[in-house]
C-alpha cells in the first residue's frame, strides 16, 4: 500500500541520514519538514540536499547516499491521495452519524428528558470529529464537501445543549 511504501522510504531516509554530515543532515531535515509545511518547497530542499552531497563528494569528501526525491514525491502523492480519500470517508461518516443522531432526538428537545444531554453531547462530538477530518482533508488537498447542514445542526443542538447546563 502507499502508506507502507512511505514507511519503507522513511527507513531508507533514516539510514542515509545516519551516514550524512551535519550540514547534509540539516538540509535533509529542512526538506522533510518542508514537505509537511509546503510540499513543493520541501521537495526542493531535498533536491538541494542532494546537490550539497554532490558538491561535497566532488571536493573529495565522502557523502551520504542521496535521497530518491522523485520516488519520494511519487510515494508522497500516492499516500496523501489515499489519506485524503480515507479522511473524506471517515469525516463524512462521522458527521452523518452525528447529524442523524441529533435529527432523531430533535423531537425530544422541548420535553428535555434526562438522557437528552448525553445524546446531544455524543451527536455534537461526532460532528466535531467529522469536521476535524474534513478540515485536515481540505488542508491536504484543497477539496471540500458540503458541510452546511452539519454546521447548522451543530449550532442548533449546541444552543439546546447549553440551555441544559
Amino acid at each position: 500500500s502507499a502508506i507502507s511504501g512511505m514507511k519503507e522510504k522513511s527507513g531508507e531516509i533514516g539510514a542515509k541520514f545516519a551516514k550524512a554530515t551535519q550540514e547534509q543532515r540539516e538540509a535533509m531535515l529542512s526538506g522533510l519538514q518542508g514537505i509537511v509545511d509546503d510540499k513543493d518547497k520541501g521537495f526542493e530542499a531535498l533536491e538541494e540536499a542532494n546537490r550539497m552531497i554532490d558538491e561535497f563528494v566532488k571536493k573529495g569528501g565522502k557523502g551520504a547516499a542521496k535521497i530518491n526525491v522523485a520516488g519520494l514525491r511519487r510515494d508522497w502523492d500516492l499516500a496523501s491521495g489515499k489519506l485524503v480519500k480515507d479522511l473524506e470517508r471517515e469525516g463524512h461518516a462521522s458527521c452523518e452519524k452525528g447529524y442523524n443522531m441529533l435529527m432523531a432526538s430533535q423531537a425530544k428537545w422541548e420535553s428535555r428528558p434526562p438522557e437528552l444531554k448525553a445524546t446531544l453531547r455524543e451527536g455534537l462530538d461526532l460532528i466535531k470529529a467529522g469536521m476535524i477530518c474534513c478540515d485536515y482533508m481540505n488542508q491536504l488537498s484543497g477539496q471540500a464537501f458540503e458541510t452546511k447542514k452539519y454546521i447548522d445542526m451543530r449550532r442548533l443542538a449546541g444552543d439546546t445543549y447549553k440551555q441544559l447546563q
